[in-house]
């Protein structure tokens, strides 16, 4: 059965709460017993399971674990961890989760950390191996690494597992797993037989396995049995270029970062800001600024600029003057290479409570002429365009654009509205939103979120969302998940649960991304990022690069986090970045540093990946 088939069915299952006992524990002491973490009682400060720590010894020497035992085997999804009632120094700082089929042979799924609070924590566990295989387990083991404190034991409060039990999903699931594993082992022996020059061909007949690839059976028989290397060159060049063999591990190759200082030629640039949107015009290489927050101001200024002239242009100082939008940050604007034309929909504003409310509070919807007879006028499409049918008043949203059929898709931001009340204490996340009749109807299962990112693939007509901040039991948490979602068949698909399980990045808000089509490759250039084992905010310029094709993550080498550098951009959330696919160079401007809350970034980077060379 394909893998893909078993994963769609997985997807398709429901997740539930994972029934379980206690298999097995390094120690406990005295009343903290495992059975504790069965259940979640946060005001009892002795209902938890903690091991017994040895004076003298290092607590690396004597790791502590508990092991649990599902009723049933299952495929493990997410993992939640219950607190004390108020922020304790027992609460696990770092820690590692394991599972498998047998206790003893176990795959790493997790390595995080607890927030030293009171508030349960979520974490989506890896259950897929490297070439998508899902790993069924009916063992668990979490081991704490540290505590909040030195000088304390480490404490597990209570641990809920989730998952799918599904008797149809888990059973092809397993069987699957049980035919790959044989024909891994089958595989290994097979190739130690042959570099022994012993019969093995056998072995797979009965169960049709192949060896594998069967170039690469080529390749060896003629370097090792032949030493034929003109033979070996002319297969790898085979290889190379029509079967594409080489081409995940060509793009796991770390990329050389090549920065440029862009805009030097301009007498005027744009001041510093974060929270705007660029957009690009690819046909004419122009790219389109607008808007943002200067730390403490919101502006309406439009710019221009020219990727071949290396030049900004003002086009205008204030839009709202000429008879366009009113300043604003946090908005969503995108470009249409069809009518030339952006679109601008969105802002962050206060709630205006009281009898002013209901027309401040609602959502405008812009056009600008970018070429053509009306070129450098502004269009109202919509007073209000949730009275039109579509989103409220959002910020932190992403939308996107398919200009071949005229559809504009919002997924995501926080809604504003002038309920105070429900603004403050639980935030209200938009989903996704498409004007279009035909697609009003679909019913989306994305999670909603802020600051995330999405891209569109017009090739595939596919949506790709990616990270941000979800509302998890009504806490706004970081994500490190991505999504597809096809405008073709209006299918929903969850690539990955947690891309830094896969080696992708940690949890991000306030980042920026991008793709480039003809690669099939989409950036993400970080911003605030949740780190998984200590839990804290840090600020990164890592660009990542996830390939649709091979499915993988690479990283980029950062950028230095000393202020003093001139040849690189600094560390930064809140900024833009996008991708001109005709030159493959990535422009990044502005955003927020973090160093001082009235000032905001107003440098301008160019960046080309050199992928065949080594920094040296």
């Amino acid at each position: 059965m394909d893998p893909e088939v078993l994963y769609a069915d997985l997807e398709l299952a429901t997740t539930t709460k994972l029934r379980y006992a206690i298999h097995d524990a390094s120690s406990h002491s005295t009343k903290y017993i495992p059975e504790n973490i069965m259940v979640d009682i946060p005001h009892d400060k002795s209902s938890r399971w903690s091991g017994i720590q040895q004076s003298g010894i290092s607590s690396f020497r004597q790791r502590q674990w508990i092991t649990l035992k599902l009723e049933k085997v299952a495929v493990l999804k997410e993992v939640v961890f219950g607190k004390c009632s108020m922020s304790h120094p027992c609460n696990m700082k770092e820690f590692k989760v394991y599972a498998g089929l047998e206790p003893n042979r176990l795959t790493e799924i997790l390595h995080a950390g607890l927030l030293n609070d009171s508030v349960p924590e979520s974490f989506s566990v890896k259950h897929q191996a490297d070439d998508g295989t899902v790993l069924p387990c009916q063992y668990v083991k979490v081991v704490p690494i540290l505590p909040h404190s030195p000088d304390y034991n480490t404490s597990i409060w209570y641990l809920e597992l989730r998952g799918v039990t599904s008797h149809f999903a888990v059973e092809n699931i397993l069987s699957y797993y049980t035919r790959y594993r044989e024909d891994l082992s089958l595989r290994l022996i097979a190739k130690h037989l042959r570099s022994r020059r012993l019969p093995y061909k056998h072995l797979l007949r009965p169960t049709n396995t192949e060896l594998e690839h069967p170039t690469m059976s080529k390749l060896y028989k003629a370097i090792i049995c032949k030493g034929d290397f003109e033979k070996a060159e002319e297969l790898i060049e085979l290889v190379a270029r029509d079967y594409g063999l080489f081409g995940a591990f060509l793009f796991s190759t770390r990329p050389y970062p090549l920065w440029i200082s862009e805009g030097q030629s301009s007498s005027l640039s744009p001041p510093g800001r974060g929270g705007h949107q660029m957009a690009l015009d690819v046909k004419r290489g122009l790219i389109y600024l607008f808007g943002g927050w200067t730390g403490t101001v919101s502006l309406s200024d439009l710019w221009v600029y020219s990727i071949t002239a290396r030049e900004w242009t003002l086009l205008s100082a204030n839009t709202e003057k000429d008879h366009g939008p009113c300043a604003r940050n946090c908005h969503a604007m995108v470009y249409d290479s069809t009518r030339d034309c952006l679109f601008v929909l969105g802002r962050y504003m206060e709630p205006v409570p009281g009898p002013d409310g209901p027309d401040r509070n609602k959502s405008d919807f812009w056009m600008y002429e970018a070429a053509g007879l009306k070129r450098g006028k502004w269009k109202l499409l919509s007073h209000d365009t949730e009275r039109d049918g579509g989103p409220p008043l959002i910020y932190d949203h992403s939308m996107i654009i398919d200009s071949k059929n005229g559809i504009l898709a919002v997924f995501g931001g926080r809604i504003i509205d002038g309920d105070m009340s429900r603004n403050a204490g639980k935030p209200k996340f938009s989903g996704i939103e498409d004007p279009t009749p035909e697609t009003t109807k679909a019913k989306l299962f994305i999670p909603g979120r802020v600051g995330h990112g999405m891209v569109f693939d017009p090739g595939s007509r596919k949506i790709y969302v990616f990270g941000g901040h979800r509302l998890i039991r009504s806490f706004k948490r970081p994500a490190s998940d991505m999504w597809s979602f096809s405008l073709n068949t209006k299918e929903v698909t969850e690539l990955c649960s947690d891309c830094s399980a896969y080696g992708g990045p940690d949890p991000v808000f306030a980042q920026s991304v991008s793709i480039d089509p003809a690669s099939q490759e989409i950036y993400v250039m970080a911003g605030m990022s949740k780190d998984q084992i200590s839990a804290q905010d840090t600020l990164r310029s890592t660009l990542w690069i996830y390939s649709i094709r091979y499915r993988q993550w690479v990283r980029m080498t950062e950028p230095a986090d000393d202020a003093m550098r001139t040849d690189e951009p600094v560390p930064r959330f809140a900024h833009q970045m996008i991708l001109h696919p005709q030159t493959g160079r990535c422009f990044l401007f502005g955003g927020n540093d973090g160093q001082d809350e009235e000032r905001r970034l107003k440098d301008f980077w160019s960046l080309t990946l050199d992928r065949s060379v080594e920094p040296s």
